[in-house]
């Protein structure tokens, strides 16, 4: 099936190409999707990969791919999606190095995927304790930042035993600062605890930087919570 984004996309372009008028139908854009399936990992050499996703991968096919490996703290890797939908770039990691994939068109973003390079293939990354659920769950927008602003992230613990938190950025030399404060570092089952994060305008341009919420009992998990911000 044709997503609705993806015919006008085509229906728009073949109009610009013959020279007739584009109507302005008045839906709103569609936040651009990723077929995960299509993704390969082409080569691996000496801490390199490649990326390459298959014509028809990105819907609408536009914008950029942004590729962070959470294990590092180098900045995310990045590439045009391509007029078919298909995507190519390489992305510094290890064996068994997080990455989250992501793509970017404007404002609108895809949901970010995470994996871990297993050297020949990606293998989508199942966290350990499904029953821990965070409001918002992989990313959340600061917006435009004249000065710090304070954000949320909710934690509920849906196990059978308690759980303890903390918080961790990914790394502490971007163009955005990240310190997180938590409303409790056990969590009762049924019970839910608030993440404060405080981000800090450093330097301008677009960024986006990654928060660990790790959990250490009943066993060990970490949910990366990246967090959008443009400083003017």
């Amino acid at each position: 099936m044709i997503r609705a984004a993806t015919l006008a996309y085509v229906l728009a372009s073949g109009c610009l190409a013959s020279g007739c008028a584009v109507t302005d139908t008045g839906n709103p854009p569609m936040a651009p999707e990723v077929d995960t399936d299509r993704v390969r990992l082409t080569s691996l050499f000496a801490g390199l990969l490649t990326l390459s996703a298959a014509p028809g991968s990105v819907d609408p096919p536009r914008g950029v791919v942004r590729v962070t490996n959470l294990d590092t703290a180098a900045d995310a890797a990045q590439a045009p999606v391509a007029e078919d939908g298909s995507f190519e770039l390489g992305v510094g990691a290890d064996l068994g190095n997080e990455l989250r994939l992501q793509i970017a068109d404007g404002a609108l973003r895809s949901e970010p995927v995470d994996f871990v390079d297993m050297g020949e293939q990606l293998i989508p990354i199942e966290r350990a304790l499904a029953c821990v659920t965070l409001d918002p769950p992989l990313d959340i927008d600061a917006g435009t930042l004249a000065s710090s602003v304070d954000l949320s992230i909710v934690v509920t613990n849906g196990c059978a035993q308690p759980i303890s938190l903390a918080t961790a950025p990914r790394r502490t030399t971007a163009g955005i600062s990240i310190s997180a404060e938590l409303g409790s570092t056990v969590v009762e089952p049924s019970a839910t605890t608030s993440v404060r994060v405080s981000v800090d305008p450093i330097a301008p341009g677009s960024h986006e930087e990654v928060l660990f919420i790790t959990i250490a009992v009943p066993v060990s998990d970490r949910r990366p919570i990246t967090i959008h911000a443009t400083v003017p």
